[in-house]
């Protein structure tokens, strides 16, 4: 299995990154597939409220397409 944890915190070895390794350790251990993403390190915009993700209709994707694409695009794939 696939695990990914996103620390939003602003430090990237603060308490909220230490407490996801840890459970990202315990993960790998048991055989998954661990990555963390640090949000701090990404170069990324807030929502324009264009609404192309909501209008986006494929039937095919599970999750609609931001129109934004920036370093956070990788992360909501």
């Amino acid at each position: 299995m696939k695990i990914t944890a996103i620390n939003a915190g602003p430090r990237a070895r603060g308490n909220t990154a230490a407490l996801l390794n840890c459970a990202l350790d315990i993960a790998a251990l048991e055989g998954h597939d661990v990555k963390l993403i640090q949000l701090s390190e990404l170069t990324f915009k807030g929502c324009r409220s264009c609404f192309v993700c909501k209008l986006d209709k494929e039937p095919n994707r599970s999750q609609a397409a931001c129109a934004v694409k920036d370093g956070l695009s990788e992360v909501l794939t």
